[in-house]
């Protein structure tokens, strides 16, 4: 909701000065909860080039229309790139990739393991070795990320038909893929549903706010009286 939505609405009911505070106070918000934001978190915001093999193999998935999602490994779902000076970081396929990719989703807290949630991801990971029910499970594509820790990548996987064969990425064919699975009905319905319930809240508030009358009670001063001359 714009800055300017609560601040017109105290105007209207006859605040013009509580008005301008509510203006500035939601434009200061996030300058207040995050202060480092302003100076880029002290110089350590900045932008990093991805190197060209991403953009290599996101044209080669694009323009294939072979079946089967992306399996990335090594099998993790965090990543720490020398390019990007070892920071640990989310693995970027899952939002750079134009097809559905497979990742390990298990946690590492205080260097114990919290078991995953994702079923397939466990199939996936116990059939590395076996490139037949990796393309059984939907998997066509195997995506070897170079430059970040993990473990080594089977033997099977590297001996895979290469369709693109770079310095830090190498994208390799599964043949024979199936397609890869669609989303179970329960877990759209979830989704669509979470949604629909967080713009109801907006909604419903943006419309309290707005509708409601104010229950501040004005006080008006006295009219001064005027002195005969």
């Amino acid at each position: 909701m714009p800055a300017s939505a609560p601040a017109g609405s105290v105007r209207e009911r006859g605040l013009p000065g509580a008005a301008g505070l509510v203006a500035a106070a939601a434009v200061l918000l996030p300058v207040i909860a995050v202060p480092d934001l302003v100076w880029g978190v002290g110089g350590r915001l900045q932008p990093v080039a991805y190197p060209d093999d991403w953009q290599r193999v996101r044209d080669a998935l694009a323009d294939d229309p072979g079946l089967g999602d992306v399996l990335v490994l090594p099998f993790g779902a965090y990543r720490a790139f020398d390019w990007n000076d070892d920071r640990p970081q989310l693995d970027p396929a899952a939002r750079w990739l134009p097809r559905p990719t497979v990742t390990d989703d298990t946690l590492f807290v205080d260097g114990r393991a919290v078991e995953g949630e994702d079923l397939r991801a466990r199939a996936v990971a116990a059939a590395l070795d076996g490139p037949r029910e990796l393309a059984g499970l939907g998997i066509g594509w195997v995506l070897v990320e170079h430059g970040t820790p993990g473990r080594a990548v089977p033997d099977a996987v590297t001996a895979l038909p290469l369709a693109v064969d770079g310095t830090e990425l190498d994208l390799h064919r599964v043949p024979d893929a199936r397609p890869g699975p669609d989303p179970s009905l329960d877990r759209v319905t979830a989704v669509v549903g979470v949604h629909a319930c967080w713009l109801a809240v907006v909604a419903g508030s943006v419309l309290w706010i707005t509708a409601m009358p104010s229950t501040v009670t004005l006080r008006r001063r006295p009219p001064r009286k005027r002195v005969p001359e």
